[in-house]
């Protein structure tokens, strides 16, 4: 689990890197994410079947039950509730403010969610006595491993006009209204770039040994097998992909499909966010060429870099790697922070390893 100091060093990062994309490329970043988690009756080792909404939460503004997950400034908007897992949505951050704005949402909800009791009220009464609501991929050995455990962070680039580039390469590449099944050459260019920054920072993406078990089982279509692009926007087997969506709905994204719900929002936002500033300098920035925006460099990086490894190999990778500890000292100056926050991240690995199973209410 990350430190006061891991969060709030990772937290710094964000804005620099925040900064940085816009002082250096004219970009600005605007994230979104989605929270998924399993949902369990006491006592029970499976749930199965659509129950209507079991925790009662509001979605898209409508009252779905008695509980509301309502906290200030929130960009959260809705909540899909089918076979015993629940997937929040969170707005795109051109909603909202910044991405420490995403963090701390994500933070709260966890904290709402984890800290109730799902017993209804007196005029609507629960179905259950007792629920387990679980963001760990890894469950207790008396309850299956849910599938649908994990923390995606979506990622756009607009330009100072507030533009998003992959929607203008999306109208640019097929006829509006229809979706494009080929991926946006820019995805690929910055992807492959991106890829490295991932396998690096896998630790932050997968804190605990037990976080691995999502990536091991090869009956869940929706858990990322190995570190690479995806094909299309079906794969979801991948650790990046890219979503397409025409206008009007101008919120294509790349998504980072690598972390658990276990993992610190705040870390990894910051690893999302200094991949795509790596690919950036990396690619020496955007260039408009024949009306597609695309790297002036573009990579010559492999689409793949084979399975996700284990827990100690992602340890040992984080500590060797060079690539996030350098994007953070580039963009702090004198403030090192690269150094500091690897450095919090390690001292977090020598204190004695509490995985916590579920949180029982």
């Amino acid at each position: 689990m990350a430190s006061k100091e891991t969060r709030d060093l990772a937290n710094r990062g964000i804005k620099l890197l925040e900064e940085a994309m816009e002082r250096d490329f004219g970009l600005k970043p605007e994230l979104g994410a989605e929270l998924e988690f399993g949902v369990y009756p006491k006592d029970k080792a499976t749930f199965k079947g659509n129950a209507g909404n079991p925790l009662g939460l509001e979605y898209e503004g409508k009252k779905a039950g008695a509980e509301k997950l309502i906290f200030r400034d929130s960009p959260y908007i809705s909540n899909v509730y089918k076979d015993g897992y629940y997937e929040l949505v969170f707005h795109h951050n051109q909603h909202h403010g910044s991405a420490l704005v995403l963090a701390r949402a994500i933070d709260a909800a966890k904290n709402y969610l984890s800290g109730r009791k799902w017993a209804g009220t007196p005029d609507k009464p629960s179905p259950y006595d007792d629920l387990i609501v679980s963001f760990e991929a890894h469950q207790p050995l008396s309850l299956p491993m849910h599938p649908f455990t994990s923390l995606q962070i979506n990622i756009s680039l607009c330009d100072k006009a507030g533009n998003n580039i992959f929607h203008h390469n999306t109208l640019h590449n097929c006829t509006p209204g229809l979706r494009a099944t080929e991926p946006d050459p820019l995805f690929n260019e910055l992807g492959v770039s991106m890829l490295q920054m991932q396998e690096e920072t896998l630790l932050l993406h997968a804190p605990y040994e037990a976080s691995y078990v999502r990536f091991t089982k090869l009956d869940i279509p929706s858990s990322p097998a190995s570190i690479r692009l995806a094909k299309d926007s079906a794969d979801n087997t991948s650790s990046l992909k890219y979503k397409k969506a025409i206008h009007p709905d101008s919120s294509e994204h790349l998504e980072n499909r690598l972390a658990g719900s276990d993992a610190d929002p705040s870390c990894v936002i910051l690893a999302t966010l200094a991949a795509t500033y790596h690919a950036l300098k990396q690619g020496q920035g955007l260039v408009q060429t024949d009306g597609l925006f695309t790297l002036k460099n573009a990579p010559k990086l492999p689409k793949s870099l084979g399975l996700i490894p284990t827990h100690a190999q992602a340890i040992r990778n984080f500590k060797e790697g060079t690539l996030l500890r350098g994007v953070l000292n580039e963009v702090s100056g004198e403030e090192k922070l690269g150094e500091r926050f690897c450095a919090a991240v390690e001292a977090d690995l020598a204190q004695p390893a509490i995985e916590p199973e579920a949180y029982r209410r």
